[in-house]
């Protein structure tokens, strides 16, 4: 199992991105969480098998109708703790 962090930059606040990559997750068996960051980013840490978690950060990029991605990063996160379900933090 693998483990992504992802940070997601555009307009994507207030458009449903959260809820978006909610539904994403549990599509394509990923656990880990989702969140708004202070500076108007997402911020999302993702485990699960390797295909799945690149059929996810696919559809990351795509994001909601409302949203606009300027940018996506992803790295490999290194001594994550272990999540058993995928969930939006505030």
């Amino acid at each position: 199992m693998e483990s992504y962090e992802i940070i997601i930059e555009g307009m994507v606040q207030g458009v449903g991105y959260r809820y978006f990559a909610t539904n994403q997750a549990r599509i394509y068996d990923i656990v880990g969480y989702v969140k708004n960051l202070y500076d108007g980013r997402v911020k999302i840490i993702a485990q699960g098998e390797e295909n799945n978690l690149q059929n996810f950060i696919h559809h990351l990029h795509q994001g909601p109708r409302q949203a606009h991605i300027a940018d996506l990063h992803q790295s490999l996160f290194v001594g994550a703790e272990k999540f058993s379900d995928f969930s939006v933090r505030f």
